[in-house]
C-alpha cells in the first residue's frame, strides 16, 4: 500500500477526478491504514469545493469527510479544515481576523460571532456552492446533506432580518433551492443529515412547493414511517402543512391501506422507540409533545413563521381519524403483549385516552381476567392497568362509562387480601380506590381487610394505601 501510494503521490488529485480511478483512492481512504488516509487527506487540502463539486470527486470527498471514532487526533483535525474549505475564502479570513474568538474547528458554531454583513458574504460564497452540488445530482452523499442542512440553518435566521438584502437572499435561495431538495428527497432521508434537511425545507416552504414534495413520496410512505431517520419527515409534514385533505389522501390514506396490524405491532414494540413515534404524534396531545420527542425534534417539525397558519391541535384532530382504525385493532389483537412492553404501552395508553374505544377497554380486562397475576405482577403491565384507571379517571364523561375501573375492581375483589400483600398488585388497588366509580365500594373493601394492612405495611403501596383511608 505504501509502495502504491508513494508512485502515486502527485496524481492523486486527478485520480480523483477519474470515471475509474477515483475508486483506487476510495480504496486507499476505506482499507487504508491510518498514515495511508493521512496522506490522501493532505494532497486533498485546498482542492475540496472543485472535488466537492465533481461528479466523481464527490465519491472520494465524501469518504475523506467521514469522521470515524478510530479517527486519531491528527487525523480529526486533516478533516475539519477539508471541511471548512467548503465556506470558502472569507470564512477563513473571518476566522483569522477573529484572532482565537472563534474556532475553525466548528464552522457552524463560529459563524454565528461574525458581523452580519461578513455572515451574509460567507453565506453567498457557500450558496454557490450548495447549488452547483445540488444542480450536479450530488444531494444523494452524506456531506452534501450535512452542508445543505447547515446552510438553511443559517440561511433560516435571515427571513426575519431588517436588513433588505439579507431578505432577499432568503427569498431567492428558497425559490432555487426548495426544488432541487424535493426532486433528491427520497435519496437524502437515508441519512440523518438529509432528513432535517427535508424537515426544514418543509418548514421553510410555502403551500406549493409542500404539495410537490408530498407528491414526490408517493408509493414509498410505508417505508419512510419504519425507517430509522424517514419517520420524523413524515411527522414534520404533519406538523406543517395546512391542508389537511391533501394529508389524508397523499399520506395517511396509503398507510392506511398498505400497512398490517403486524407491522403496526412491531413498529411500537420496536426497542429502539424510534418507529413509534409516528402514532405516538397522532394520538397525543400537541401539549405533550416534550414527553416523547426531543427538543431537537420539536425544533425541527416546527414551521417557519408565517407558513402554516393553522393551530397545531386543530390540525392534529382533522387527520388523526385515518389511522384510528388501523390503530385501535392493534391495539385490541394485541392488548397483552402491548400492556407489558416499555415502549407499546405507551401506544395503547395513548389509543385509549385518544377515543376512548369500550371494546378496547373489553379487551384490557378480559387481558387482566384471563392473566391477572400475570399481568399485576408484571412491572410494566401493573403501571400500564394503574395508568388507564388514571385516565380513565380524567375523563369527563368517566362516570357515564366505567366499563374499566368497575370491572377490575370485580375481578380483583374476591382475592383482595392476595392483593394487598404484594406491592405492584396494591398499587392497581390504590388507583381504584382513588378512582371516583370504585372508591366507596374498594374503600369499604380494604378496611374489613385492616389486619393485612398493617402486615404489609413496609410496602410503598400500602403506605399510600393506607395515608388515603
Amino acid at each position: 500500500k505504501n509502495s502504491i501510494l508513494k508512485e502515486l503521490d502527485e496524481e492523486i488529485v486527478n485520480l480523483c477526478k477519474g470515471k475509474y480511478s477515483c475508486f483506487m483512492i476510495v480504496a486507499f481512504l476505506r482499507h487504508g491504514n491510518t498514515e495511508n488516509r493521512i496522506s490522501v487527506i493532505r494532497k486533498l487540502k485546498g482542492k475540496m469545493r472543485r472535488l466537492g463539486t465533481h461528479s466523481c470527486g464527490a465519491h472520494v470527498a465524501d469518504l475523506a469527510l467521514q469522521q470515524t471514532p478510530q479517527d486519531s487526533k491528527t487525523l480529526k483535525t486533516l478533516r475539519t479544515s477539508l471541511w471548512n474549505e467548503f465556506y470558502g475564502e472569507r470564512f477563513s479570513i473571518a476566522v483569522a481576523n477573529a484572532k482565537g474568538e472563534v474556532s475553525a474547528s466548528n464552522a457552524l458554531k463560529s459563524f454565528n460571532n461574525f458581523e452580519p454583513k461578513v455572515q451574509l458574504a460567507v453565506l453567498d460564497d457557500l450558496k454557490r456552492v450548495v447549488m452547483k452540488m445540488a444542480d450536479k445530482g450530488l444531494l444523494r452523499y452524506s456531506y452534501v446533506q450535512r452542508l445543505t442542512y447547515e446552510f438553511l440553518v443559517k440561511v433560516e435566521k435571515l427571513r426575519d432580518s431588517s436588513d433588505e438584502n439579507a431578505q432577499k437572499f432568503y427569498e431567492s435561495t428558497v425559490s432555487a433551492l426548495v426544488p432541487l431538495v424535493t426532486e433528491a428527497s427520497l435519496a437524502m432521508i437515508s441519512t440523518s443529515e438529509g432528513t432535517k434537511s427535508i424537515c426544514r425545507v418543509l418548514a421553510i416552504s410555502q403551500a406549493k412547493d409542500k404539495k410537490k414534495l408530498l407528491k414526490k413520496w408517493k408509493g414509498h410512505i410505508k417505508n419512510m414511517c419504519v425507517h430509522e431517520y424517514g419517520y420524523l419527515t413524515i411527522i414534520t409534514a404533519l406538523n406543517v402543512v395546512d391542508d389537511t385533505v391533501t394529508l389524508k389522501k397523499s399520506l395517511l390514506s396509503e398507510l392506511a391501506k398498505e400497512i398490517t396490524e403486524e407491522e403496526i405491532f412491531a413498529s411500537v414494540t420496536d426497542p429502539s422507540g424510534i418507529c413509534r413515534k409516528l402514532y405516538l404524534y397522532l394520538t397525543i396531545p400537541y401539549e405533550h409533545m416534550r414527553r416523547y420527542f426531543s427538543k431537537d425534534e420539536i425544533e425541527l417539525m416546527t414551521p417557519v413563521k408565517g407558513t402554516s397558519k393553522k393551530d397545531p391541535e386543530m390540525r392534529k384532530n382533522e387527520i388523526n381519524g385515518v389511522l384510528k382504525e388501523n390503530l385501535e385493532s392493534c391495539c385490541i389483537e394485541n392488548v397483552v403483549q402491548l400492556a407489558k412492553d416499555k415502549k407499546g404501552s405507551d401506544v395503547l395508553l395513548n389509543v385509549l385516552n385518544r377515543w376512548w374505544n369500550v371494546d378496547l377497554c373489553k379487551a384490557i380486562t378480559n387481558a387482566v381476567e384471563s392473566e391477572m397475576q400475570n399481568i399485576l405482577e408484571h412491572p410494566t403491565g401493573q403501571v400500564t392497568i394503574k395508568r388507564a384507571l388514571v385516565l380513565d379517571k380524567e375523563r369527563k364523561d368517566s362516570e357515564k362509562d366505567n366499563v374499566l375501573a368497575d370491572t377490575i375492581w370485580k375481578l380483583m375483589k374476591p382475592d383482595v387480601k392476595k392483593w394487598i400483600s404484594i406491592n405492584r398488585c396494591a398499587f392497581v388497588l390504590n388507583a381504584l380506590l382513588e378512582h371516583p366509580c370504585t372508591s366507596k365500594d374498594v374503600k369499604q373493601s380494604l378496611k374489613e381487610n385492616e389486619t393485612v394492612l398493617k402486615e404489609n405495611k413496609e410496602l410503598a403501596a400500602v403506605k399510600i394505601i393506607m395515608k388515603v383511608l
